[in-house]
This record gives structure tokens, C-alpha cells and sequence, in this order.
């Protein structure tokens, strides 16, 4: 959840009052990055090692409390991490301001060891999604992200089996990631 308050990509007491005080509404998604590269801003939190998962499971075991479930949403922020100090993003390659065609980014393709690593970190991910008590995932796919830049053919324009000649090599990469 973008909170802009983590120093370290953990949660904060501040998140945790925000994020239990919509838990008594009922509501329950909490949105995380998965490597500390793909996250919006170097304040928001993530779930990407252990040292995260005990104040996260203080929050979902506040949340299961209020009789209420919640989920994880997998992001990676792409080509906007790089923006707010990040390490080197993993863009499909360009990216397209579509309303008027200027190129907002431009960057060599991400290397195939990139990729992988991005994928292998879901593995542990999802064991910590685990321990931390999470009952649903699910990937986020919009707002300019990692997984839109690869589903849109504007913006993918990759020559791998990632490239954006056809849908089922756009949607590759999230295929990959289930």
C-alpha cells in the first residue's frame, strides 16, 4: 500500500493503524511490491524478505480478527521505479506517451537474466505470502506496471519470446509468474 512512510520496504505502526482501521470497515486487499526495485517509491512497503512478514502478520492477524480475509497483490512498478531512485527497471523496452507519441523512456531491452530473476523471486514470495497469513493473490496488471507494459503492444516492442508481435507472447510473462 502506498503509504510513502517505509524505510526499509517494511510496515510501519502508522500502516498498520491505516491498513486495521479499513479492516473494521470489512475491507481486506493489501497491495505490495515484490523486489524492493519494483516498488513506486523507496517509502512504500513490500514483501520480499523475512524480516517483513512479522509486522505483516501482525496486520492480517488484526484483520482475521475484525472477521475479515485478507489478499496480496503482486506489483512490480516497471518502468516508474526507476523514477524515485530505484534500481534499473525492467521495462518491455520503450514506453509510448500514446496522446501524443513522445517517448517518455527509452532503455535497452531487459536481459533474459533479469527476467528470471524477477520470476524466481515469486517463489519465495509466495512462502512468505504464506507464513504471513494472506487468503487470496493477485497480480497487478495496470496503471502503466511491469505486467501492462508487456500486455500492450505499444509498449513492448521486445524481440524475444517475450516480444510484442501477438497476445500470447505479451501475456507470457504473466502466464509465467501463476
Amino acid at each position: 500500500m502506498c503509504m510513502y512512510s517505509s524505510k526499509d520496504g517494511s510496515f510501519t505502526n502508522f500502516q498498520l493503524a491505516s491498513i486495521e482501521s479499513f479492516a473494521i470497515n470489512g475491507d481486506g486487499l493489501i497491495i505490495q511490491a515484490i523486489q524492493s526495485n519494483g516498488r513506486i517509491t523507496p517509502g512504500c512497503a513490500g514483501l520480499w524478505d523475512d524480516a517483513q512478514v512479522h509486522k505483516l502478520k501482525e496486520i492480517v492477524d488484526f484483520v482475521h480478527a475484525q472477521d475479515s480475509k485478507v489478499g496480496i497483490q503482486f506489483t512490480h512498478a516497471g518502468y516508474k521505479s526507476e523514477f524515485f531512485g530505484a534500481t534499473m527497471p525492467l521495462p518491455p523496452h520503450r514506453v509510448i506517451h500514446t496522446s501524443s507519441g513522445t517517448i517518455i523512456m527509452s532503455s535497452l531491452a531487459s536481459s533474459w537474466k533479469r527476467f528470471k530473476e524477477s520470476l524466481r523471486s515469486l517463489g519465495p514470495l509466495q512462502c512468505l505470502q504464506t507464513r504471513a497469513g494472506m487468503a487470496t493473490v493477485e497480480i497487478h496488471g495496470a496503471h502503466g506496471y511491469l505486467s501492462y507494459n508487456f500486455l500492450s503492444p505499444l509498449t513492448d516492442d521486445r524481440t524475444d519470446q517475450y516480444d510484442g508481435s501477438s497476445l500470447k507472447n505479451r501475456a507470457r510473462l504473466l502466464l509465467e509468474r501463476m
